[in-house]
């Protein structure tokens, strides 16, 4: 079984985001950290009625990472963490991925 993730999106004001869905997401920015791709979360918003609301910081639940790093064999891993300015490390999730053949 196939999957293909297309959630990311070039729109907003770092030019990339992640769309949740039913109007919700996140400004992303992109940064290349020990060979690695690291996506990390700029704000959160929403969209009602027509217009883009950014979320006030204290709102959401932290700073979201998500880090995307080759291994060898066409495989790559994939690990998002959450991080709360008060509480810490909220969420870790890990995964490793083979890529599809074309």
């Amino acid at each position: 079984m196939r999957h293909s993730i297309h959630s990311k999106r070039f729109a907003g004001p770092t030019g990339l985001e992640e769309y949740v869905g039913c109007g919700v997401g996140m400004a992303l920015t992109a940064d290349a950290r020990d060979g690695a791709l690291v996506f990390r979360s700029k704000h959160y918003f929403v969209r009602l009625f027509g217009r883009r609301l950014v979320l006030p910081a204290w709102l959401p639940s932290g700073t979201l990472y998500v880090t995307h790093a080759d291994l060898p064999d066409d495989k790559f891993s994939f690990t998002l963490q959450i991080f709360h300015p008060r509480l810490g490390l909220l969420i870790r999730q890990m995964a490793v991925f083979r890529e599809a053949a074309s």
